[in-house]
């Protein structure tokens, strides 16, 4: 399974969760968990892409 399509989807989400998320009621550790997790998600997404470039570079496809 490709992890990078997973974290995608996942960061997909979390957007979509920011773009219909009623601010004025919403609390505001809830935006920060989720911003939270966006980051999160972020950082692993950019770290695999590195780890693919990598691996192609190896293999001498690139």
């Amino acid at each position: 399974m490709q992890v990078r399509t997973v974290v995608l989807i996942a960061l997909l989400a979390i957007a979509r969760k920011f773009l219909i998320l009623d601010l004025k009621e919403v609390e505001h550790t809830t935006l920060l968990g989720l911003a939270g997790a966006a980051l999160a998600l972020g950082g692993v997404y950019w770290l695999v892409g590195g780890q693919d470039r990598r691996d192609a570079e190896a293999s001498g496809g690139g």
